[in-house]
């Protein structure tokens, strides 16, 4: 895929429906703002680790980080749904997408706590990455994740990802400056043909 097609399919992003055994996910819209979702952010143990825990979350808040997605050309913000009733259970982020490095980051967040260790988050990080790689064409993708957050730990580390870097003192967490851990996957199916383009 070309970085014009890689384009092309972030402004298509509401044709991108991706399917797992138990799980739909494709890409957020305001219709799909749910109270659930909302209170879920606002749950301690949920955004423990999430920037958003700063502020209050509420309809406005959620439906200005949808839109800003939405509208950001690096993008691509999924819903990860329930097969079964449809819930929205949590999200997972596509973003700084470079077309000429060929490279991202990703995160995921599941709110509702109910399916937690369920292997839920497992089954769509799986999902998301082998569309990094085999749809966008992503060389690289890389999370962040706080040294505490040992769940997210095991999730990455599970999901394909490895540790190459320990950064002291980086981000602030409640009041102190913590470590923070990256986490990288590498495509080894890359077509280097498209460093030639």
């Amino acid at each position: 895929m070309r970085a014009s097609e890689v384009k092309s399919t972030i402004e298509n992003r509401d044709d991108i429906l991706l399917s797992t055994e138990r799980l739909i996910i494709k890409c957020l819209n305001i219709g799909d703002i749910t109270s659930d979702y909302i209170s879920g952010l606002n749950d301690s143990e949920v955004n423990r680790y999430l920037d958003v825990k700063r502020e209050k979350q509420t309809y406005d808040t959620v439906k200005s980080f949808i839109l800003s997605n939405r509208k950001a050309e690096n993008n691509l913000l999924f819903g990860v749904f329930k097969k079964d009733n449809k819930d929205l259970i949590g999200t997972i982020r596509i973003l700084n997408i470079s077309n000429f490095h060929f490279y991202a980051d990703i995160g995921i967040c599941l709110f509702k706590k109910e399916i937690w260790c369920k292997g839920f988050a497992l089954e769509a990080l799986l999902k998301v990455k082998e569309f990094a790689f085999n749809d966008l064409n992503m060389h690289f993708l890389e999370s962040g994740v706080y040294g505490g957050n040992i769940a997210s730990q095991k999730l990455f580390t599970r999901a394909g990802f490895e540790l190459y870097l320990k950064i002291d003192n980086k981000y602030r967490f409640e009041d102190k400056f913590v470590e923070t851990l990256r986490y990288k996957a590498i495509n080894r199916n890359f077509d280097f043909n498209l460093l030639k383009n």
